[in-house]
């Protein structure tokens, strides 16, 4: 039932393309500041990037125990990125390659 609502509700809002999530592919052309390319014209720079636990340095606990996973990206890296706000924020999903 919550389903149908929610479809109905976006079948009625129609709006435009712009106002909804797409997933964007890009790769990273530096790390200090960080910055994503995407295509040939598009640079995203870190004000626009909002980065996932799959892309950052993280604390988790296994059997009681804490360890530290870095799963930083690096130059050169792919990512797969949200884009949000109409293309004014990308958050940072997960590394590709």
């Amino acid at each position: 039932m919550a389903g149908e609502k929610l479809i109905d509700f976006i079948m009625q809002r129609h709006g435009n393309s712009s106002e909804y999530a797409d997933i964007i592919f890009g790769i990273v052309s530096s790390i200090n500041p960080l910055t994503i390319q995407v295509g040939d014209k598009l640079t995203l720079p870190s004000e626009l990037l909002i980065l996932g636990q799959n892309v950052s340095k993280r604390k988790i606990k296994i059997d009681g125990k804490s360890v530290e996973v870095d799963q930083s990206l690096n130059t050169k890296d792919s990512v797969a990125m949200i884009r949000m706000d109409g293309g004014q924020t990308f958050f940072v999903l997960e590394k590709t390659s």
